[in-house]
């Protein structure tokens, strides 16, 4: 799928933001966007909000405003340069399997008849050298036909016969919007745009990437909604039986997520309420109260992406991998890479076997990490009490400190040390839903914490963490370039902090093996 957009500016995060929406929706591989007005120096911050982890072309060393982008799928296609102008950027298009597929050249010709002259002249020169499929795409600022132009200034020959003289020349054809055997092409509605996206879908059988399901994280944005308290308090006054802390995961499943959809859906109603004023617009097009409906339901679509654009942010500001431990920095610096993948594609085992399934890389993962951690045995040899007892000990005055009950301030005092940002566990709920929601959901959380230390049972699901591995190396290749980050509840957080407390560890500590800055304590609960 190929899709050719002249944007008109992409320098506001929120229509970036929309733009780059709208491209996922239409599920293109292959993107040319045409007079973006977007900096050098902006141009990565922009494109990252359009299309992460994409590969990229552009003509910023022929023209400062690099006037025509093409990005592209990595995992799907490998798109070589040829040549470019001001005014064009030829390129070679090739399957990941190596196999040629066919020439691109993005087009995005000057207003004036004389610069358009010399992209004709190059176009000619160029086509010398194509022995394949061609496509060329973009914006001519041309009409190859008298009736092609609605409204405006009256055609001059000049302008459409040496555009047609040019195509009989180099062979090439116009694709009308009708299907052909090999592609069919549609002019879709302009969205944020006055210009509207040209969509040419290519029959060419390529192995689609499967598509994961995405987990629900809360987004902080919603707690500034007024709204917001009276959700949350409507949710948490229903009655769930069980355990203190079977009721509070129970209760956070309720309320929040409506409101989470319901910042979803007022995007896609702005977007229909814009698509069928164009509509109307289209068959009207002087109609000047449509034209100023139209833009009103553009500029509500933006100010509706702006919450898409906090929740977008949310999720790249990860301060538990920036602030973490020394042996995390690694990851952070991962995820500033330009063109990091974002899939595990394949891996080796420990032989140099490849394996591209997912279910031979989940074994082999498993298997890796199930080794490390050990086993179950049938023997197990049994600890020496004399020798233990020969070693350092903590007081009494530690050991009960160890055992004192848990207080409502630690509780809040630990929630309070978990920061906003911090990546939720399997639940999506992060600090921030708890802080913003304390005055209604406080007692319940407190009953469950001090449920937890009176009588040592926890939820498993509470228990459960998501692991994530991330590459140590820009190109993995074995299990072990992997390394496992592991996301943990809200609800476990708290858990640790309140067993974590100065009060609560003991006066010695263990060295660990990550250097003499990192320490970890022995602790005891009753």
């Amino acid at each position: 799928m190929i899709v050719s957009w002249n944007i008109i500016g992409l320098n506001k995060r929120a229509r970036a933001i929309e733009v780059g929406a709208h491209l996922r929706y239409l599920h293109a591989s292959i993107v040319v966007l045409l007079e973006t007005r977007v900096k050098n120096k902006n141009s990565d911050s922009v494109r990252n909000k359009l299309a992460k982890n994409w590969n990229y072309l552009d003509n910023y060393k022929d023209h400062d405003n690099g006037r025509i982008w093409v990005l592209w799928n990595p995992q799907l296609w490998d798109i070589r340069s040829i040549s470019s102008t001001d005014q064009v950027i030829h390129s070679e298009v090739y399957h990941q399997d190596g196999n040629f597929s066919h020439y691109l050249s993005a087009i995005y010709a000057h207003n004036q008849l004389s610069k358009r002259r010399e992209l004709w002249d190059n176009i000619k020169d160029v086509s010398k050298g194509m022995k394949g499929p061609w496509i060329i795409i973009g914006d001519f600022n041309n009409v190859l036909k008298v009736h092609d132009r609605v409204g405006g200034n009256e055609v001059h020959p000049n302008e459409y016969v040496e555009l047609g003289t040019m195509m009989e020349e180099t062979d090439l054809t116009e694709h009308e919007t009708t299907r052909c055997k090999d592609s069919n092409i549609e002019i879709l509605h302009p969205q944020i745009s006055d210009h509207s996206p040209l969509q040419l879908q290519l029959k060419i059988h390529n192995k689609e990437l499967i598509k994961k399901k995405h987990r629900f994280k809360f987004p902080n944005c919603i707690t500034n909604d007024p709204d917001y308290e009276e959700v949350v308090r409507t949710s948490w006054n229903q009655h769930i039986h069980g355990k203190p802390m079977y009721r509070v995961w129970q209760k956070l499943k309720f309320g929040i997520n409506r409101k989470y959809n319901h910042t979803a859906h007022k995007i896609q109603e702005s977007r229909k309420n814009l698509e069928a004023a164009q509509n109307m617009l289209k068959n009207d097009l002087f109609n000047q109260e449509l034209i100023r409906k139209v833009k009103q339901l553009s500029e509500e679509l933006i100010q509706q992406c702006d919450i898409e654009e906090k929740i977008l942010k949310q999720k790249s500001n990860i301060d538990w991998l920036k602030l973490g431990d020394d042996n995390s920095k690694y990851f952070y610096a991962n995820l500033r890479e330009k063109n990091k993948k974002t899939s595990l594609s394949k891996l080796e085992d420990s032989y140099g076997n490849k394996m591209i399934t997912f279910d031979d890389m989940e074994k082999e993962i498993l298997q890796f990490y199930g080794d490390l951690i050990g086993h179950n045995t049938s023997k197990l040899v049994q600890v020496d009490i004399e020798v233990l007892r020969r070693g350092k000990q903590i007081s009494h005055e530690s050991a009960d400190l160890l055992i004192k009950p848990v207080t409502d301030e630690e509780i809040w005092m630990a929630l309070q040390n978990i920061d906003d940002h911090k990546a939720p566990g399997i639940d999506g709920y992060n600090a921030k839903k708890f802080k913003a929601s304390w005055a209604i959901i406080k007692s319940d959380v407190i009953s469950a914490i001090k449920d937890f230390f009176c009588y040592n049972r926890m939820l498993a699901t509470v228990n459960c963490s998501l692991v994530t591995l991330i590459p140590k190396k820009q190109e993995e290749k074995t299990v072990r370039d992997l390394r496992p980050i592991a996301c943990c509840s809200t609800l476990y957080k708290i858990l640790f902090l309140c067993g974590s407390f100065n009060r609560r560890a003991s006066s010695f500590f263990v060295q660990s093996g990550f250097g003499t800055s990192k320490r970890v304590f022995l602790e005891a609960t009753s």
